[in-house]
């Protein structure tokens, strides 16, 4: 996916990605440059195993797509899951970070031991994509097709 993405944004920058449900419509090079703000941050933090406990949108597939940009495993949690199925899976996958959608979500999940939870906010938003601003981090290299792993809990 993450090499597809790629591909697409060289050739056909300003085709349409997605549209939000409130018709507002991103650019493959849109959704490209944010990804690559995410999977910045996300290396610069040293942060490989992230957990997205959201609702479909826009903004989580930007997320996922810098995750897997980034060479990093997501791990998908259903926006109705209980805080004992996320502290499960906080456990299992070792993550250091969960990006929710909503304050509920937060409340959920914000006392899980030694686990940051980035709402996404525009605030809280603005602060991590800011970190991938800076210089690319210098692992950072075009994604390839097997550097990539969803895990989907269920």
């Amino acid at each position: 996916m993450a090499e597809l993405l790629y591909t697409a944004h060289r050739h056909h920058p300003k085709y349409i990605f997605m549209t939000s449900c409130d018709g507002i419509e991103t650019t493959i090079d849109d959704v490209y440059k944010q990804s690559m703000e995410v999977a910045r941050s996300l290396l610069y933090l040293d942060l490989n195993d992230v957990i997205l406990f959201t609702e479909n949108s826009p903004r989580q597939i930007i997320v996922l797509l810098g995750i897997l940009l980034a060479g990093g495993r997501a791990s998908m949690v259903y926006h109705n899951s209980s805080s004992n199925m996320c502290e499960y899976i906080v456990k299992q996958t070792q993550s250091k970070i969960i990006f929710v959608d909503s304050r509920e979500r937060y409340e959920m999940v914000r006392d899980l031991v030694d686990t940051v939870v980035l709402m996404y906010d525009n605030n809280s938003w603005s602060c991590f994509n800011s970190i991938g601003r800076c210089e690319p981090h210098p692992s950072f290299s075009e994604p390839q097709s097997n550097d990539c792993c969803i895990i989907i809990y269920t």
